[in-house]
């Protein structure tokens, strides 16, 4: 059994509960956490806009009006790394770029001052980026969300089979699940995907 994004041992250590109280055997319950992982890591990449591992994209771009002439924006972010850049000459004017021409940001790429061009072009589909993106170590508040949802969808889901809802030491913290996850997704917002116009005022 491959192991989720965040550990199966990790999550385990942060529950006040183990196999037992949901009366099952141990390669049962780490099926059980697995799944309720996978749930958790699906909302979370909902909420922050982003994937919770690094993954690789390619996309046919164009630099939008509103940016910088030397930046081009990524659609998906963070960016860990840039592996190509193309541009097509049949659409855009101007020579292209190698991999000394630019440096990349967590939001988008930038055009070194000596390139041989001095800005991206706004001809649609005119550049192909191949690029990395998300979470190559996830932030505390992620791991923390991953538990607190876990745990969540137990009370919720599997509170029938549980000895007393004791077990979690806060059960007057789930007498409004709803509550409890708007407080989660408000928690995971400061680790939301950043974005090239976070802070520019477009006119």
């Amino acid at each position: 059994m491959s192991q989720p994004v965040v550990p199966v041992n990790y999550v385990r250590q942060e529950l006040p509960f183990g196999a037992d109280a949901l009366d099952l055997d141990e390669t049962e319950f780490e099926a059980l956490l697995v799944e309720r992982i996978g749930d958790a890591v699906d909302r979370i990449e909902e909420w922050v806009g982003t994937s919770l591992t690094v993954e690789t994209v390619e996309r046919s771009l164009s630099r939008p009006e509103a940016a910088d002439p030397y930046d081009l924006p990524l659609p998906q972010t963070p960016v860990q790394s840039v592996e190509s850049v193309d541009i097509d000459s049949w659409v855009a004017d101007g020579p292209s770029v190698d991999a000394d021409d630019y440096v990349a940001h967590d939001t988008h790429i930038e055009l070194e001052p000596d390139a041989d061009r001095n800005e991206w072009p706004t001809e649609r589909r005119s550049v192909t980026v191949v690029w990395d993106y998300g979470y190559d170590e996830l932030p505390g508040p992620i791991k923390k969300a991953v538990v607190r949802l876990v745990r969540l969808r137990l009370w919720q889901r599997e509170a029938d089979a549980l000895e007393s809802e004791s077990v979690f030491g806060e059960s007057t913290s789930f007498s409004d699940p709803a509550q409890v996850e708007a407080d989660i997704r408000r928690d995971v917002a400061q680790v939301e995907a950043p974005s090239y116009y976070d802070g520019v005022m477009v006119i």
